[in-house]
């Protein structure tokens, strides 16, 4: 456990050395809030005053944002796996399951932060817009989407410890746009077509959203998905665990060829 979080802090202090990690920490959903908060300043009557108001956005900009973190923790995990031999107790304590916690251990705290700034940002821009936003829904709305942030880290590493980082990147920036396609985050499936909706509800995405929407309007429905968020997550991280074992003896075994 020790090693664990001495190599989450490793991984945490090269996160924070890195420019792009406070784009995505800090720039990026609070920049996004703004946007949308200034532009619907402009629109005075019509159901676009609902569509972008703090209440209908926030939980939309805290998933995209969280699929844009999925990107960077494959990329990471692929760009260190492939420069490191093992993980193993002879080499320096750290174990496999203690590299995939530790990678977890660090970027959640990443996500902790970015759903902070997400959700304070929505609360003082709703404040600032005269809308009516509250401090418990949108606490409700940080703690609810912590199982979402955890989904989609598991699910980059799940892609980081399976594919080369190239690759990687790819099926990490396909699930992204899934995300922003069929997730709700600009506009509600449900409205854009019978088969638009349809495909939509394949997909986890849309689910997450509404659970967020819902958790910051105090409406006690659609929180199951955060439940199957988190069980998803487990399983993932339980096959990466599987996966990086077999990576790693296998390139033990290479060496000692």
């Amino acid at each position: 456990m020790k090693r664990t979080l001495s190599f989450a802090k490793e991984t945490a202090k090269r996160i924070l050395r890195d420019p792009v990690s406070y784009v995505l920490l800090l720039l990026f959903p609070a920049t996004a809030v703004a946007i949308v908060t200034l532009f619907g300043k402009t629109v005075k009557v019509g159901p676009t005053v609902k569509l972008l108001s703090v209440l209908n956005m926030v939980p939309g900009i805290a998933i995209l944002s969280f699929s844009f973190t999925m990107i960077y923790v494959g990329a990471v995990t692929a760009r260190d796996l492939e420069h490191r031999l093992s993980f193993s107790e002879s080499e320096d304590g750290l174990t496999v399951r203690g590299a995939i916690f530790g990678y977890l251990i660090s970027f959640f705290a990443f996500a902790f932060i970015q759903a902070a700034v997400c959700f304070a940002s929505g609360y003082v821009a709703g404040l600032a817009t005269g809308q009516e936003v509250s401090a418990a829904g949108m606490a409700r709305g940080f703690a609810f989407s912590l199982p979402c942030a955890l989904f989609f880290i598991a699910l980059g590493l799940l892609f980081g410890v399976s594919l080369h980082e190239t690759a990687s990147v790819s099926a990490c920036s396909v699930v992204m746009m899934l995300t922003g396609l069929f997730g709700g985050i600009w506009l509600d499936p449900e409205k854009r077509g019978t088969a638009f909706a349809a495909v939509a509800r394949i997909f986890p995405f849309k689910f997450m959203t509404d659970g967020l929407k819902a958790a910051v309007s105090d409406r006690a429905k659609a929180f199951p998905i955060f439940y199957a968020a988190f069980a998803a997550a487990v399983v993932f991280l339980a096959v990466s665990i599987l996966i990086l074992r077999r990576k790693t003896q296998a390139k033990i075994n290479d060496f000692l060829k």
